[in-house]
């Protein structure tokens, strides 16, 4: 386990005295604190799992989810706890990270006994004690946003911790889409009686959620932080969506339960999934990439998904046509127009970003706007043809409404080449680089820059003055561009 020099002790306490637990938390750790809270508590409203004849049973009707959820909530208090020294010395910054984390487990393990119970019942049983609800996905969310470490807790980690945090998300990407693997097959064994353009339509529906975490799954693989944040977009759409689901009574789900029976099991995978690539561990593991870059590569990732969503909508709209499963065919050929027509747009619109020519972005947020209009006659035609579902709300408003967003922001300090070319806003440089740079600093403000302060690392590493015991530890970080520069000095 890594530990972190001490090269001078810290000045003690004034007897009588109590450090302050508010001091050195920043206010994204307090929002994340309240994220955690609504999310626990919004779930113990909502309905947990199918009751049979009862119809769904919510969260606060098994003792074991509330009990999770109960120590889930308790946890928060941990961190604030411990900087106050409720629990002595021993209890530290990176301890109190690491029991937080434990502490938001059981709620994890409810969710998966209720994942293999669902599983493994049969495809024409499920419906009686099976599924599992919103309440699951909205309180897994909220666990996983409790557990993870904060920013201010991320320079007292140990480096297994980091190494496990990280791995964690690309390990809960896989896992989500080889459970979606599952659902495809449970899916084709309990509809293998239908018709086979229904049984082909079901299976694409099913294979978009899987598509959908598969690109995610890669995307976190590489360590690609425009995927991160279409992650984390596409997640806020979803969520919205799921929001918009409970205040029209479960209209757009039919009840507000999945199971993996069921096309499309799609909201606790990416509700899950996006909370915890917004841990600050996973954001610092993405590769560097300056943020103008990356909001709108984000944005092209979003739009190829609508595209792609789009596409195979139009696919099993066709199939539908061909097994006469709608009554107006003229409604269904004018869906179809629609979604041809939005999936060309957004696929322009990404050209134009990819291009960066001066202009691009806001040409895209007029093309992926105009696309929001089309979405709106879709949905009417989709209501027309059937009903309206979560995947056409999330589709037709949702996702381009995080397209815009995101290319809102890319346009923050992007400045334009004369050419006509975007270039990357040059980065100040740190108040302190002179001072991690500068051989007459003390050994004492080195460790604190550079366990602070990760992009002075390299620097720290170059200077002739740092001693021993930090350059072993910066050199067990794993971190290249230290590793470049502890290289060079002992050229």
């Amino acid at each position: 386990m890594t530990t972190e020099p001490t090269p001078t002790p810290p000045a003690p306490q004034r007897p009588g005295t109590a450090p302050n637990p508010f001091v050195g938390i920043p206010m994204s750790d307090y929002a994340r604190d309240a994220v955690a809270l609504i999310l626990l508590l919004v779930s113990l409203a909502l309905p947990w799992s199918f009751g049979g004849a009862a119809g769904t049973r919510g969260a606060t009707d098994h003792i074991g989810v509330v009990l999770a959820t109960v120590l889930s909530l308790l946890s928060l208090a941990l961190t604030y706890l411990a900087r106050a020294q409720v629990f002595g010395t021993a209890m530290s910054v990176g301890r109190a990270a690491l029991v937080r984390g434990a502490a938001n487990v059981p709620y994890a393990l409810v969710v998966a006994v209720y994942l293999i119970v669902d599983a493994s019942t049969g495809s024409d049983e499920w419906f009686r004690s099976g599924g599992v609800g919103t309440a699951a996905a909205v309180g897994l969310a909220g666990a996983t946003v409790a557990g993870m470490p904060r920013e201010s807790e991320t320079e007292s980690l140990s480096r297994w911790q980091v190494s496990t945090m990280r791995r964690g998300a690309v390990g809960l990407a896989a896992l989500w889409t080889v459970l979606s693997f599952l659902n495809v097959i449970l899916v084709l064994v309990g509809y293998r009686d239908y018709a086979g353009t229904d049984l082909a339509r079901i299976t694409i529906a099913v294979l978009i959620v899987f598509g959908v975490l598969a690109a995610a799954t890669w995307g976190l693989y590489v360590r690609n932080a425009a995927a991160r944040v279409a992650i984390l977009a596409g997640t806020l759409a979803v969520l919205a969506t799921t929001v918009v689901d409970w205040w029209t009574g479960w209209d757009l789900s039919g009840f507000g339960v999945e199971s993996l029976h069921l096309p499309a099991f799609a909201v606790l995978p990416l509700l899950t999934l996006g909370a915890m690539v917004s841990s600050p561990l996973v954001r610092s593991g993405m590769k560097r990439m300056p943020a103008s870059q990356r909001d709108s590569g984000a944005a092209v990732w979003l739009m190829v998904a609508i595209a792609s969503i789009a596409g195979a909508t139009i696919v099993m709209t066709i199939l539908g046509l061909a097994g006469d499963a709608f009554a107006s065919t003229g409604v269904a050929i004018g869906y179809i127009v629609t979604l041809v027509l939005i999936a060309t747009a957004v696929l322009v619109a990404a050209a134009f970003v990819r291009q960066n020519f001066a202009g691009s972005r806001l040409l895209a947020i007029a093309v992926v706007g105009g696309t929001l209009l089309v979405g709106v006659v879709s949905l009417v035609l989709v209501d027309t043809l059937s009903s309206i579902g979560s995947l056409d709300v999330t589709l037709h408003v949702g996702l381009p409404l995080a397209v815009i967003a995101l290319l809102t922001l890319s346009m923050r300090g992007a400045p334009v080449h004369s050419s006509g070319q975007a270039v990357a806003p040059e980065t100040p440089p740190h108040p302190r680089a002179d001072e991690a740079a500068d051989p007459s600093t003390s050994a004492h403000a080195l460790h604190q820059i550079a366990t602070t302060i990760p992009e002075l690392r390299p620097t720290v590493a170059a200077n002739p003055s740092a001693y021993p015991e930090l350059l072993e530890w910066m050199g067990q970080l794993g971190e290249p561009d230290v590793d470049a520069a502890l290289a060079q000095r002992d050229a």
